[in-house]
């Protein structure tokens, strides 16, 4: 592909702009491509069997080289967005993050930057192949140009070290996929690569997607479930929708896949091959796939309880810490905390254990029943081919959707950390070390008993 450049050349042609809205997700990435000039987007596709729009955030390492595409005998790293956030705040690494530990050596993270770099730019080339069949000719000009914008989560972005890990990623990404390797300036770069809350491209996507004709005065709670996490924020839109003021923010393990975990971590010992056959099953059955023997099926039913306990702890938190911080010229704004509107979002999204946690904790502490809300279906996204988007598909693509409009589109962020007098958030660790007394098993917020013990 030509090098791809803002300075101005002579062309036969107005150069193409491509927009690309990058959805770095904690299992799975999503992709969008919007050509700016003749508008509307299509989805990047080309990942999962079955789901193609789906491509795993996973590293591929063979031979001492790291790659973004599987290859013959390669050693799948995966949770590479995990791996960033965890060694930026020199966390140790889990059990999904725990593959990558022979390979992190000697500077773990300018290694795990490098890695996480080829997966993005091998997406970022898949990218610029869709720009070239919705605009013709995209890269043979100079001044054709590519520009992305990537999500992180609200915590990642106010964390000022995590947030610099992810621009060099985006940043190596991106010249990577282009092969523009020095004649660009950091000026130039910073255009071209853009952080995002990814919450905030969630909003985004209401935004654009006709959800405006809404009242917007408000506050909003938005829960989105991915696979890997669950993320949740509390904001306020401000300047007539030009700016969001996001008030408090909160990011937990507690995405659906958890759901086929947690049973197959009850029904058979971890490492044994039929642990594997069993999460299949519970997530067929999740999906309404399949059926499960009486016993699969009781534990079902207490996982989903003990995730929809889960579910409501977390969203009294986060609602709590953004409500003491609602305020303006110093006065508590009461009436506004009782037209709090929800939204939901995420392919992760289901009645129980997420929407059912989150309106019961509203219910529970503060006898409020918020309006509903689900994210409308633009009509200016399709397939790569032109076709229509499947409804299935729609929801996991909210985030790479809401990026795939131009920088200078988004709404203004300002951030929990950012906000003036701010007042101090209710502490998180509430007591205990963590884990079950009664089984030994990984309790929210440090509780001395977990949701079945309790």
């Amino acid at each position: 592909m030509s090098t791809m450049t803002a300075a101005h050349t002579k062309t036969r042609r107005p150069g193409y702009i491509a927009q690309v809205g990058l959805d770095f997700g904690t299992a799975y990435s999503k992709c969008v491509v919007r050509d700016v000039g003749a508008g509307g987007a299509r989805v990047v596709e080309g990942g999962l069997d079955g789901e193609p729009y789906l491509f795993p955030s996973s590293v591929y390492y063979r031979n001492g080289e790291f790659s973004g595409g599987v290859q013959t005998g390669s050693l799948e790293l995966p949770f590479a967005k995990v791996l960033l956030a965890t060694l930026a705040r020199n966390r140790p690494l889990d059990s999904r993050t725990m593959p990558w530990q022979a390979v992190l050596r000697p500077e773990p993270i300018k290694r795990a930057k490098a890695g996480a770099a080829w997966m993005l730019a091998a997406l970022l080339r898949e990218a610029q192949k869709l720009a070239c069949l919705m605009m013709p000719g995209f890269g043979s000009q100079h001044d054709d140009l590519l520009y992305v914008n990537m999500c992180v989560p609200v915590d990642d972005m106010q964390d000022h070290h995590t947030r610099e890990v992810f621009e060099d990623v985006l940043k190596s990404a991106w010249r990577l996929a282009t092969q523009q390797q020095s004649d660009i300036s950091s000026a130039e770069m910073a255009e071209m690569c853009f952080l995002y809350p990814e919450v905030a491209a969630n909003v985004q996507a209401f935004l654009k997607s006709g959800f405006a004709n809404h009242e917007w005065g408000n506050p909003f709670f938005l829960t989105d479930v991915g696979a890997g996490t669950a993320d949740q924020s509390y904001f306020i839109p401000t300047l007539g929708l030009e700016a969001l003021t996001f008030l408090s923010s909160l990011v937990e393990s507690l995405g659906s896949s958890q759901i086929e975990k947690r049973c197959a971590d009850m029904l058979v010992q971890n490492g044994r091959p039929e642990h594997s056959a069993t999460m299949k099953a519970i997530r067929a059955f999740k999906e309404g796939r399949g059926s499960l023997r009486n016993e699969a099926q009781t534990v079902f039913a207490r996982v989903v309880g003990e995730l929809q306990h889960e579910m409501g702890k977390i969203t009294s938190h986060t609602v709590s810490q953004g409500r003491s911080r609602l305020t303006q010229e110093g006065q508590q704004i009461h009436n506004q905390f009782g037209h709090t509107r929800v939204l939901f979002a995420g392919g992760g999204i289901r009645d129980l254990p997420y929407r059912d946690g989150v309106l019961n904790s509203f219910d529970q502490s503060w006898h409020l029943t918020p309006d509903s809300i689900e994210l409308p279906r633009p009509n200016d996204l399709l397939r790569a081919s032109g076709a229509q988007v499947p409804d299935e598909w729609f929801r996991r693509l909210t985030v790479a959707y809401g990026l795939s409009f131009m920088r200078q589109d988004l709404q203004k962020i300002t951030l929990p950390n950012q906000l003036p007098n701010l007042p101090p958030a209710p502490a998180l660790m509430q007591h205990g070390n963590g884990r079950c007394r009664a089984c030994g098993r990984p309790t929210v917020f440090g509780d001395d008993y977990c949701y079945t013990h309790q």
